[in-house]
């Protein structure tokens, strides 16, 4: 699995220490690609077991999504955010139902974590789970994962915002599945300030 970071130095050890076993046994590959990190990133990355750090001086998701693909020789593959909590069962049922090949994409199901936040965002995420079209989506999960036939669909990770919108766009709904998992934990905006300017990402900047 990989894992761009960009100075996520004060919450990328909780991501990854549930993760370290796995990778340390072989069952996983755990990548993370430090991309322009000002911080010591990288180091607390390293300190966990099986943890690989891939450290590029540009500050650019595509490119750190691009250089764990370099890095990486399992499929199917895994791409987390560095601030989501993930169990590494969950991780090893998506990585497995990829493996069959009915699907391309697959991430687990996931949930929200709006603890401390205004009222506004709760309401918001709670409207949007019910929303039929978006339970399919790549997006919003905080970790996606693609064999290497659903890779081969776009080859490299271009340069735009939004990887897992992309990706999503890649593919019809018959060729993504929602695994039914313990759920990533996704922490969401902590006001309706923050939550706008994160909803062009979503909304305005899809890539045909």
């Amino acid at each position: 699995m990989i894992v761009p970071a960009y100075n996520q130095a004060a919450v990328i050890k909780r991501s990854l220490a549930p993760l370290s076993q796995a990778a340390v046994d072989g069952c996983i590959e755990l990548i993370v690609v430090c991309n322009g990190c000002t911080d010591n990133t990288g180091d607390v990355a390293r300190s966990v077991p099986g943890v690989r750090v891939v450290e590029l001086a540009r500050g650019s998701k595509p490119a750190a999504l691009n250089a764990g693909d370099e890095a990486a020789t399992l499929w199917p593959r895994l791409y987390l955010g560095a601030d989501i909590q993930i169990s590494a069962g969950a991780v090893l049922a998506v990585l497995d139902r990829l493996g069959k090949g009915d699907v391309l994409a697959a991430h687990p199901d996931s949930r929200y974590d709006s603890g401390g936040a205004s009222a506004l965002v709760p309401s918001y995420y709670r409207a949007r789970s019910r929303i039929p079209q978006h339970k399919l989506a790549m997006w919003g999960a905080g970790a996606y994962g693609l064999n290497a036939p659903g890779h081969h669909r776009f080859g490299a990770f271009p340069t735009i915002t939004g990887d897992d919108l992309y990706v999503d766009t890649r593919f019809d709904a018959y060729e993504k599945a929602v695994v039914a998992t313990e759920p990533s934990v996704v922490k969401t905006p902590s006001d309706a300030t923050s939550l706008l300017a994160i909803l062009p990402h979503y909304y305005c900047s899809r890539s045909s």
